[in-house]
């Protein structure tokens, strides 16, 4: 069984690489399931996360309420997820990116100053 702490991080280190993947890594860090339908039932065994892409995130996890800290939890996962997301626009429209197979920054323009590895 992973640990609190180490499953956190990983699933960190996952929105951070496709802030996308934030749904499903709430509902695992929480043992939780996504609720497709937002409008249903609420209370202590839902629980909505803000987010800029789908305005709500809802988790279930039925006969067991969710703790204040199971809460922050998720929310500081979701804050993850829009700090990653704002980082990569802003590589992005620096005209870096970070290639994935060998961890160099290299520049998408042929016409840069300095294309070698960083």
């Amino acid at each position: 069984m992973v640990r609190g702490q180490t499953k956190a991080l990983t699933l960190a280190a996952r929105v951070t690489a496709n802030p996308g993947d934030l749904p499903l890594a709430v509902a695992e860090l929480l043992g939780a399931q996504v609720v497709a339908d937002r409008c249903g039932k609420t209370g202590g065994t839902t629980l909505r996360i803000p987010s800029p892409w789908s305005g709500l995130i809802v988790v279930s996890r039925p006969d067991e309420p969710f703790t204040p800290a199971e809460s922050a939890r998720a929310n500081r996962l979701a804050d993850v997820a829009v700090s990653a997301a704002a980082a990569m626009v802003q590589l992005r429209d620096a005209g870096v990116v970070q290639s994935a197979d060998t961890g160099r920054q290299v520049s998408p323009s042929p016409n840069a100053s300095d294309s070698r590895p960083q």
